[in-house]
Protein backbone atom coordinates (compact mmCIF):
# COMPACT_ATOMS: atom_id res chain seq x y z
CA UNK A 1 0.00 0.00 0.00
CA UNK A 2 1.49 3.40 -1.00
CA UNK A 3 -0.20 5.01 1.99
CA UNK A 4 1.21 2.63 4.60
CA UNK A 5 4.40 1.40 2.93
CA UNK A 6 6.46 3.46 5.36
CA UNK A 7 5.48 1.04 8.15
CA UNK A 8 7.84 -1.59 6.71
CA UNK A 9 10.65 0.95 6.77
CA UNK A 10 9.93 1.78 10.41
CA UNK A 11 9.76 -1.91 11.30
CA UNK A 12 13.13 -2.50 9.70
CA UNK A 13 14.72 0.51 11.39
CA UNK A 14 13.20 0.12 14.85
CA UNK A 15 12.97 -3.66 14.98
CA UNK A 16 16.72 -4.16 15.19
CA UNK A 17 16.87 -3.71 19.01
CA UNK A 18 14.79 -6.89 19.37
CA UNK A 19 17.72 -8.87 17.98
CA UNK A 20 20.41 -7.19 20.14
CA UNK A 21 21.84 -9.07 23.09
CA UNK A 22 21.02 -7.46 26.45
CA UNK A 23 23.86 -6.36 28.70
CA UNK A 24 24.59 -8.78 31.56
CA UNK A 25 27.25 -9.38 34.18
CA UNK A 26 29.92 -11.89 33.26
CA UNK A 27 29.16 -15.42 34.40
CA UNK A 28 30.61 -18.81 33.61
CA UNK A 29 30.65 -20.25 30.10
CA UNK A 30 27.81 -22.69 30.70
CA UNK A 31 25.45 -19.92 31.83
CA UNK A 32 26.42 -17.71 28.87
CA UNK A 33 25.71 -20.55 26.45
CA UNK A 34 22.31 -21.15 28.02
CA UNK A 35 21.45 -17.44 27.88
CA UNK A 36 22.50 -17.29 24.24
CA UNK A 37 20.31 -20.26 23.33
CA UNK A 38 17.36 -18.81 25.25
CA UNK A 39 17.78 -15.43 23.53
CA UNK A 40 17.99 -17.01 20.08
CA UNK A 41 14.88 -19.11 20.71
CA UNK A 42 13.02 -16.06 22.05
CA UNK A 43 14.01 -13.99 18.98
CA UNK A 44 12.95 -16.76 16.63
CA UNK A 45 9.58 -17.10 18.40
CA UNK A 46 8.94 -13.35 18.16
CA UNK A 47 9.82 -13.30 14.46
CA UNK A 48 7.67 -16.37 13.78
CA UNK A 49 4.72 -14.92 15.71
CA UNK A 50 4.95 -11.64 13.80
CA UNK A 51 5.12 -13.42 10.44
CA UNK A 52 2.16 -15.66 11.32
CA UNK A 53 0.16 -12.64 12.50
CA UNK A 54 0.82 -10.83 9.20
CA UNK A 55 -0.13 -13.96 7.25
CA UNK A 56 -3.35 -14.43 9.22
CA UNK A 57 -4.33 -10.78 8.76
CA UNK A 58 -3.73 -11.09 5.01
CA UNK A 59 -5.84 -14.26 4.75
CA UNK A 60 -8.64 -12.73 6.84
CA UNK A 61 -8.57 -9.62 4.66
CA UNK A 62 -8.85 -11.67 1.47
CA UNK A 63 -11.63 -13.94 2.80
CA UNK A 64 -13.77 -11.43 4.71
CA UNK A 65 -13.33 -8.43 2.41
CA UNK A 66 -14.23 -9.72 -1.08
CA UNK A 67 -15.13 -6.19 -2.25
CA UNK A 68 -12.05 -4.06 -2.71
CA UNK A 69 -12.38 -0.29 -2.41
CA UNK A 70 -10.66 0.19 -5.77
CA UNK A 71 -13.31 -1.93 -7.50
CA UNK A 72 -16.09 0.07 -5.86
CA UNK A 73 -14.40 3.32 -6.90
CA UNK A 74 -14.18 2.15 -10.53
CA UNK A 75 -17.86 1.13 -10.47
CA UNK A 76 -18.93 4.54 -9.19
CA UNK A 77 -16.82 6.41 -11.75
CA UNK A 78 -18.26 4.38 -14.63
CA UNK A 79 -21.79 5.10 -13.35
CA UNK A 80 -20.97 8.81 -13.35
CA UNK A 81 -19.69 8.65 -16.92
CA UNK A 82 -22.83 6.83 -18.12
CA UNK A 83 -25.01 9.57 -16.60
CA UNK A 84 -22.89 12.44 -17.89
CA UNK A 85 -23.07 10.87 -21.35
CA UNK A 86 -26.87 10.70 -21.10
CA UNK A 87 -27.00 14.27 -19.79
CA UNK A 88 -25.12 15.63 -22.80
CA UNK A 89 -27.29 13.57 -25.16
CA UNK A 90 -30.41 14.98 -23.49
CA UNK A 91 -29.10 18.52 -23.96
CA UNK A 92 -29.08 17.95 -27.72
CA UNK A 93 -32.59 16.47 -27.96
CA UNK A 94 -36.01 18.04 -28.37
CA UNK A 95 -37.90 18.56 -25.12
CA UNK A 96 -41.46 18.84 -23.92
CA UNK A 97 -42.34 21.92 -21.89
CA UNK A 98 -41.76 20.00 -18.64
CA UNK A 99 -38.28 18.87 -19.75
CA UNK A 100 -39.13 15.32 -20.81
CA UNK A 101 -37.25 14.06 -23.86
CA UNK A 102 -39.43 13.89 -26.95
CA UNK A 103 -39.55 10.23 -27.89
CA UNK A 104 -38.78 8.84 -24.44
CA UNK A 105 -35.76 8.64 -22.09
CA UNK A 106 -32.16 8.43 -23.25
CA UNK A 107 -30.87 4.97 -24.17
CA UNK A 108 -27.86 3.70 -22.25
CA UNK A 109 -25.53 3.25 -25.22
CA UNK A 110 -22.79 1.80 -22.96
CA UNK A 111 -25.00 -1.08 -21.81
CA UNK A 112 -22.97 -3.79 -23.56
CA UNK A 113 -19.57 -2.15 -23.01
CA UNK A 114 -19.40 -1.68 -19.25
CA UNK A 115 -18.83 -4.53 -16.82
CA UNK A 116 -19.30 -3.69 -13.15
CA UNK A 117 -17.61 -5.51 -10.29
CA UNK A 118 -20.42 -5.31 -7.74
CA UNK A 119 -23.54 -3.86 -9.40
CA UNK A 120 -25.40 -6.30 -11.63
CA UNK A 121 -28.42 -3.97 -11.81
CA UNK A 122 -26.32 -1.31 -13.53
CA UNK A 123 -25.44 -3.78 -16.30
CA UNK A 124 -29.14 -4.06 -17.20
CA UNK A 125 -29.97 -0.34 -17.04
CA UNK A 126 -31.34 0.28 -20.54
CA UNK A 127 -32.54 3.87 -20.13
CA UNK A 128 -31.24 6.89 -18.23
CA UNK A 129 -34.19 8.99 -17.10
CA UNK A 130 -34.17 12.50 -15.63
CA UNK A 131 -33.76 11.22 -12.08
CA UNK A 132 -30.82 8.98 -13.00
CA UNK A 133 -28.94 11.88 -14.63
CA UNK A 134 -29.96 14.55 -12.11
CA UNK A 135 -27.19 16.60 -10.43
CA UNK A 136 -28.14 15.12 -7.05
CA UNK A 137 -27.67 11.55 -8.28
CA UNK A 138 -24.36 12.30 -10.00
CA UNK A 139 -22.99 14.28 -7.05
CA UNK A 140 -23.80 11.37 -4.71
CA UNK A 141 -21.92 8.99 -7.02
CA UNK A 142 -18.96 11.37 -7.21
CA UNK A 143 -18.76 11.64 -3.43
CA UNK A 144 -18.94 7.86 -3.13
CA UNK A 145 -16.20 7.46 -5.77
CA UNK A 146 -14.00 9.95 -3.92
CA UNK A 147 -14.38 8.09 -0.62
CA UNK A 148 -13.66 4.70 -2.18
CA UNK A 149 -10.63 6.11 -4.01
CA UNK A 150 -9.15 7.42 -0.77
CA UNK A 151 -9.73 4.01 0.81
CA UNK A 152 -8.24 2.22 -2.21
CA UNK A 153 -4.96 4.03 -1.68
CA UNK A 154 -4.72 2.44 1.79
CA UNK A 155 -5.69 -1.15 1.03
CA UNK A 156 -3.12 -3.86 0.23
CA UNK A 157 -2.50 -4.09 -3.52
CA UNK A 158 -0.55 -7.38 -3.52
CA UNK A 159 0.42 -8.14 -7.15
CA UNK A 160 -1.35 -5.03 -8.45
CA UNK A 161 0.30 -1.73 -9.22
CA UNK A 162 -0.19 1.35 -7.03
CA UNK A 163 -3.68 2.83 -7.07
CA UNK A 164 -3.59 5.83 -9.51
CA UNK A 165 -4.89 8.29 -6.91
CA UNK A 166 -3.79 11.44 -8.75
CA UNK A 167 -5.32 10.27 -12.02
CA UNK A 168 -8.59 9.46 -10.26
CA UNK A 169 -8.61 12.96 -8.76
CA UNK A 170 -8.30 14.36 -12.29
CA UNK A 171 -11.16 12.14 -13.47
CA UNK A 172 -13.38 13.29 -10.59
CA UNK A 173 -12.51 16.94 -11.26
CA UNK A 174 -13.39 16.44 -14.92
CA UNK A 175 -16.70 14.85 -13.94
CA UNK A 176 -17.55 17.75 -11.64
CA UNK A 177 -16.81 20.29 -14.35
CA UNK A 178 -18.83 18.36 -16.94
CA UNK A 179 -21.73 18.16 -14.51
CA UNK A 180 -21.61 21.94 -14.09
CA UNK A 181 -21.54 22.50 -17.87
CA UNK A 182 -24.45 20.13 -18.52
CA UNK A 183 -26.45 21.64 -15.67
CA UNK A 184 -25.92 25.15 -17.08
CA UNK A 185 -27.00 23.96 -20.54
CA UNK A 186 -30.21 22.71 -18.93
CA UNK A 187 -30.72 26.16 -17.38
CA UNK A 188 -30.19 27.86 -20.76
CA UNK A 189 -32.75 25.56 -22.40
CA UNK A 190 -35.41 26.87 -20.01
CA UNK A 191 -37.06 30.29 -20.02
CA UNK A 192 -37.62 32.51 -17.01
CA UNK A 193 -40.80 30.53 -16.28
CA UNK A 194 -38.66 27.35 -15.96
CA UNK A 195 -40.34 25.78 -19.00
CA UNK A 196 -38.46 24.32 -21.94
CA UNK A 197 -39.52 26.24 -25.04
CA UNK A 198 -37.49 24.74 -27.90
CA UNK A 199 -34.79 27.29 -28.69
CA UNK A 200 -33.50 24.77 -31.26
CA UNK A 201 -36.95 23.89 -32.66
CA UNK A 202 -36.27 24.69 -36.34
CA UNK A 203 -32.70 23.44 -36.13
CA UNK A 204 -33.89 20.09 -34.81
CA UNK A 205 -36.35 19.74 -37.67
CA UNK A 206 -33.63 19.97 -40.34
CA UNK A 207 -30.99 18.07 -38.33
CA UNK A 208 -28.62 21.06 -38.22
CA UNK A 209 -27.70 20.21 -34.62
CA UNK A 210 -27.06 16.52 -35.35
CA UNK A 211 -23.40 16.83 -36.47
CA UNK A 212 -22.55 18.78 -33.30
CA UNK A 213 -24.27 16.15 -31.18
CA UNK A 214 -22.42 13.33 -32.96
CA UNK A 215 -19.02 14.97 -32.40
CA UNK A 216 -19.72 15.63 -28.73
CA UNK A 217 -21.00 12.13 -28.08
CA UNK A 218 -18.07 10.54 -29.93
CA UNK A 219 -15.49 12.40 -27.86
CA UNK A 220 -17.33 11.59 -24.63
CA UNK A 221 -17.43 7.92 -25.61
CA UNK A 222 -13.70 7.99 -26.29
CA UNK A 223 -13.12 9.68 -22.92
CA UNK A 224 -15.05 6.97 -21.12
CA UNK A 225 -13.35 4.17 -23.03
CA UNK A 226 -9.84 5.43 -22.25
CA UNK A 227 -10.64 6.19 -18.61
CA UNK A 228 -11.97 2.66 -18.21
CA UNK A 229 -8.83 1.30 -19.90
CA UNK A 230 -6.54 3.10 -17.44
CA UNK A 231 -8.53 2.24 -14.31
CA UNK A 232 -8.87 -1.46 -15.14
CA UNK A 233 -5.17 -1.79 -15.92
CA UNK A 234 -4.29 -2.58 -12.31
CA UNK A 235 -1.11 -4.53 -13.03
CA UNK A 236 0.54 -1.56 -14.76
CA UNK A 237 0.74 -3.13 -18.23
CA UNK A 238 1.64 -0.67 -20.99
CA UNK A 239 -1.21 -0.05 -23.43
CA UNK A 240 0.83 1.01 -26.46
CA UNK A 241 -1.46 -0.44 -29.12
CA UNK A 242 -4.57 1.21 -27.71
CA UNK A 243 -2.74 4.53 -27.52
CA UNK A 244 -1.64 4.18 -31.14
CA UNK A 245 -5.20 3.40 -32.23
CA UNK A 246 -6.59 6.50 -30.51
CA UNK A 247 -3.76 8.69 -31.76
CA UNK A 248 -4.41 7.47 -35.32
CA UNK A 249 -8.05 8.53 -35.03
CA UNK A 250 -7.02 11.96 -33.83
CA UNK A 251 -8.01 13.92 -30.73
CA UNK A 252 -10.12 16.96 -31.70
CA UNK A 253 -9.58 20.22 -29.84
CA UNK A 254 -12.81 21.77 -31.08
CA UNK A 255 -16.21 20.92 -32.56
CA UNK A 256 -15.47 20.93 -36.27
CA UNK A 257 -19.14 21.15 -37.27
CA UNK A 258 -19.76 24.19 -35.07
CA UNK A 259 -19.10 26.84 -37.82
CA UNK A 260 -21.71 25.20 -40.09
CA UNK A 261 -24.14 25.03 -37.20
CA UNK A 262 -23.63 28.71 -36.42
CA UNK A 263 -24.27 29.50 -40.08
CA UNK A 264 -27.54 27.56 -39.92
CA UNK A 265 -28.50 29.47 -36.78
CA UNK A 266 -27.80 32.81 -38.49
CA UNK A 267 -30.06 31.82 -41.37
CA UNK A 268 -32.98 30.58 -39.31
CA UNK A 269 -32.89 32.47 -36.01
CA UNK A 270 -33.50 36.22 -36.05
CA UNK A 271 -33.35 38.82 -33.34
CA UNK A 272 -36.79 39.47 -31.90
CA UNK A 273 -38.14 43.00 -32.22
CA UNK A 274 -39.48 42.61 -28.72
CA UNK A 275 -37.00 43.38 -25.96
CA UNK A 276 -37.29 40.62 -23.41
CA UNK A 277 -37.45 41.57 -19.76
CA UNK A 278 -35.12 38.71 -18.77
CA UNK A 279 -32.06 37.30 -20.53
CA UNK A 280 -33.50 33.84 -19.84
CA UNK A 281 -36.16 34.66 -22.46
CA UNK A 282 -33.77 36.04 -25.08
CA UNK A 283 -33.47 33.16 -27.55
CA UNK A 284 -30.29 34.42 -29.26
CA UNK A 285 -28.56 34.92 -25.90
CA UNK A 286 -29.56 31.46 -24.73
CA UNK A 287 -28.37 29.81 -27.94
CA UNK A 288 -24.98 31.50 -27.60
CA UNK A 289 -24.69 30.31 -24.00
CA UNK A 290 -25.48 26.71 -25.00
CA UNK A 291 -22.92 26.74 -27.83
CA UNK A 292 -20.18 28.14 -25.58
CA UNK A 293 -20.91 25.46 -22.97
CA UNK A 294 -20.84 22.71 -25.60
CA UNK A 295 -17.45 23.90 -26.83
CA UNK A 296 -16.21 23.97 -23.23
CA UNK A 297 -17.40 20.37 -22.81
CA UNK A 298 -15.39 19.37 -25.87
CA UNK A 299 -12.27 21.05 -24.44
CA UNK A 300 -12.71 19.31 -21.08
CA UNK A 301 -13.16 15.88 -22.68
CA UNK A 302 -10.17 16.36 -24.97
CA UNK A 303 -7.98 17.33 -22.01
CA UNK A 304 -8.91 14.15 -20.14
CA UNK A 305 -8.28 12.04 -23.24
CA UNK A 306 -4.73 13.40 -23.40
CA UNK A 307 -4.22 12.59 -19.70
CA UNK A 308 -5.49 9.06 -20.31
CA UNK A 309 -3.07 8.61 -23.20
CA UNK A 310 -0.22 9.75 -20.94
CA UNK A 311 -1.25 7.29 -18.20
CA UNK A 312 -1.73 4.37 -20.62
Amino acid sequence: SPAFGYIALLAGALGAPILVYPCAAFVNAETLAAQKIAFEVSSYVKIAQTAIAALVLTIVDVVLAPERASEKAIDEILKVFVRLDAGMAAACRQRESDGRISGGPINNRHLSQNSFFHDAAEETLEFIDAKQRSPETILALLQSAKSFSEEANKEPRYFRGPWPEEFVKQVLNYSNRMLILINEIEHALKGSNQEYNHIFRDLHSNNSLKPVEVELMNVMEKTMKLTRLVLLNEIGQRQKQQVKDVAAQGVPDMINSMPAFRAAINQQVKYSEKVEQYLEDDVVCRINVVLVLMEAAMVESTALIKKCLAEA
